[in-house]
């Protein structure tokens, strides 16, 4: 990105993983056809989702909406290759021991798989909990 796309970006005072989220979310929809919103320059997918999103001509819920059902279907498929289902009794002992409290919630009780960080209201508001712990 050059110095025009980062002076875009200066003034941000979002939550810099939820922009890389979104334009992950974007890049991927460029990659597989979508219209570009902004003149793509010559730049690659993930300078132009950023110029996209500087240029404020995005619906921001609709593209996390669509991050957050590509990050279900990825789980829901991890899932069911692993056998996890309802109850965490097909995970390892040493496997679960080393991840202590890591995906917990996701092994316990299938219906988790929405986690709190997935929360869009939360994750648009901008507020200082998001969700996300230790970060």
């Amino acid at each position: 990105m050059d110095s025009e796309e980062s002076r875009c970006f200066s003034g941000y005072d979002g939550n810099r993983f939820k922009l890389v989220i979104l334009a992950s979310q974007r890049a991927h929809e460029l990659s597989s056809g979508a219209a570009t919103m902004v003149d793509r320059q010559g730049d690659k997918n993930t300078v132009v989702a950023l110029r996209e999103i500087a240029s404020n001509q995005l619906d921001l819920s609709t593209v996390f909406g669509l991050a957050v059902q590509r990050c279900r279907k990825y789980l829901e498929e991890f899932a069911g290759s692993r056998g996890i289902a309802g109850h965490s009794s097909h995970v390892s002992p040493s496997r679960s021991s080393r991840h202590t409290g890591l995906g917990k919630s996701f092994v316990d009780n299938k219906s988790t798989y929405s986690a709190s960080f997935l929360d869009q209201d939360k994750f648009l508001s901008g507020g200082k909990d998001d969700g996300i712990k230790g970060f």
